[in-house]
This record gives C-alpha cells, structure tokens and sequence, in this order.
C-alpha cells in the first residue's frame, strides 16, 4: 500500500500561517511534523512485511515445494501487500530465449492466469537489466530507460513496477513482476525489499520442489532396481531349479540328476529344497544321479556327502549313480573316501536298490 504522505489539515495549516510572523517557524515544525509521521509510516510498514514474511516462511506449500500452491500463495500475498492490481512470476524458457509465466495473479478478478511467453529479442534493454540488477524499482515504467520499451505493449494504465529477479543455485531462474496501475508510483525501501524477499521465497519452493522431484525419482530407481533384482532371484532360483530338478521315479523316490559344477552355494540351495520335499513327501529313497557331473573335486565331494546325511537324518536312504570313470580317478587321485554312500553304476541299478531296500523292510 502507498504510505499517507499527505495530510489535508497540515496543508491548511500551512496555508493560514504561511504570511505570518511566525509562519517560517510553523512551516519548518509541519515540515518536521511530517517526517516524523513519514518514519512511523515506514516503520509500521516495515513491521507489517517482517510478519508476513514469517508467515511464508512456515508456509508448507514453499517449504515442501508444492509449487502450484505456493505461486499462489505467493502472488496473492504480493498483490495485497504492495497493494497492486497484477502479480505475477515468471521463469526463464529452457532455450533461454525468454519468459513463461508460470503464475500471474489478478486482484480485481480474483484470477490466477498462465502460459504466456515474453521474449527477450522483443524487450533487449530490460531483458538485459534483469542480467545485471537485484531490483528493477520503477515510479514510471515508460521514463525508465530499462523498462521503457515495455511500455509500448503495456496497457495504458499500468504506470510503475518493480521486478526482483528469483535466482535459484546462483543462475537467473527468472523474475516476480509487480504492476501497479493509475498515478506515479514511488516504491519505498520497505517495498522493494519485501519484492526481494518474495523472490527468494520463489526460489526456496523451486529449491524444494527440485530435491522432491529428485528424492521422488530416486525412489522409483530404487523400487525398479529392487523389482529388477526380484525378477533376477526368481530367474535364478527357476534356473537352479532346473538344472537340478526332483523328479519322482516311483512312489516315494526321488532322483536329483546333477549337472555341471556343484558349488556350495548351489549346493545349500539344493540341500534345502531336497530337504523340504523328503519332510512333507512320503519319501523313502533318493537318488544324486551323477551322470552330468563334469568336474569333480574335494570340496563337490563333501557337499554330496553332506546331502547323504542330511537325507538319513529325516529316514530317507541316498544312493549314489552314474559316477563315470574319469570321475571315480579324480576322487581317487583326491583321496576322497565316499564309503559312507552307497554307489551303483547307473540311476537304472540306483532305482533297483531303492525298491530292494524298501520291500525288504516291509
């Protein structure tokens, strides 16, 4: 809002006074009457800005960088406060070839408008000014040589303005524009400042806004990541599934035919889903058919031994088939000793024992 900077009973004072003896004396006491009501003026303003700023300060909408909202609340603030028709913000284009008006706030209607493209190759002298200034406070836009071509597509009854460019992370994002309409207009320092203090306020959503959008796509990176790893873990499991599957031969026998390179991973992996089908399957026998086992060594050794045990601990009978030649050398050569484990030659011989054991017990 303006300040009172006149007063109709001091000027008729003055007048009445002004060709008296006394009338130099009285004048210089209205004149200082004045400045004294000019200072409380400005330091009631200044007091009434301070608040408001707090008041947007503990706005959620900035803080948590809701930007729709806080453009908003910001240009309506601004409006009221500085007591002007038009508020509006505006950001620099990607190409930086000018403005796109995010948000600009008509008090009169009530109206919050955006989209509209200002550029720069129109408007060289402000666009330029807007570079170099921290304010652009202007009691008459077509006298000020750095706002004055904006008066040629200004509506004529826009007179004064000022433009606090917003600045996020050191670079210009662009500018919080206030038009004033009617008379001259000039800005007091208070004014000004609290111009300044919205575009900072601008920046802080933006900032905000910025650090949600990033925490947001870290977080959907993440989730696809942890699917990814899923979808990898479930492949993974399926591939050791079949590549060491529990087949059913007869009632209650299961053969596990190995193939390729037994590690102890895969090994523990195996052992618990062998496990888990001997407890709740009524399974007597299993057979490890070694058939595809191409290499063999110490440690491969004790993980077959290891499974042995753990399937004659829940009262199943392991067998072991299919131990080639070169195979039966390498365990030889190592010193491994299978004894523990019954052997036969082929899954055939391993299924034959297995019905032996089983019929003999009953």
């Amino acid at each position: 809002m303006d300040l009172p900077l006149d007063d109709p009973a001091l000027d008729a004072l003055a007048l009445r006074t002004a060709d008296g003896a006394d009338g130099p004396q009285i004048a210089a006491l209205i004149e200082e009457l004045r400045a004294r009501r000019r200072q409380a003026a400005l330091e009631t303003q200044l007091q009434s800005h301070q608040a408001v700023l707090l008041k947007l300060a503990r706005s959620e909408a900035i803080t948590q960088g809701a930007m729709d909202e806080a453009l908003r609340e910001i240009t309506e603030t601004g409006a009221a406060i500085l007591g002007v028709p038009h508020c509006g913000v505006w950001r620099y284009l990607d190409d930086r070839r000018g403005l796109l008006c995010l948000d600009e706030y008509s008090s009169g209607e009530a109206l919050h408008r955006g989209g509209r493209e200002f550029l720069s190759a129109e408007y060289p002298r402000y666009f330029a000014a807007l570079e170099q200034a921290r304010l652009i406070a202007t009691p008459d836009l077509r006298e000020d040589p750095r706002t004055a071509e904006l008066g040629e597509g200004a509506p004529e009854t826009v007179t004064a303005m000022v433009d606090a460019p917003i600045r996020v992370a050191g670079s210009l994002f662009g500018v919080i524009c206030f038009k004033h309409e009617g008379r001259r207009r000039a800005w007091t320092p208070s004014q000004t400042q609290f111009a300044g203090a919205l575009a900072d306020f601008i920046a802080l959503a933006t900032e905000s806004d910025q650090r949600r959008r990033t925490e947001l796509e870290l977080r959907e990176t993440i989730e696809v990541a942890e699917q990814r790893l899923e979808t990898i873990e479930r492949q993974r499991q399926a591939i050791a599934a079949l590549s060491a599957p529990l087949i059913d031969v007869w009632e209650g026998v299961i053969a596990v035919p190995l193939v390729g390179l037994l590690d102890s991973e895969r090994s523990v992996e195996l052992t618990e889903r062998l496990l888990q089908r001997v407890s709740t399957a009524n399974t007597h026998s299993v057979i490890l058919d070694l058939t595809g086992i191409e290499f063999i060594d110490t440690m491969t050794a004790k993980l077959l031994l290891q499974m042995v045990r753990a399937t004659a601990l829940l009262g199943a009978f392991c067998v072991l088939s299919g131990i080639r030649p070169e195979i039966a050398q390498t365990l030889v050569g190592l010193g491994v000793d299978l004894g523990e484990a019954t052997t036969v030659r082929s899954l055939r011989e391993a299924l034959a024992t297995c019905l032996r054991r089983e019929r003999a017990s009953s």
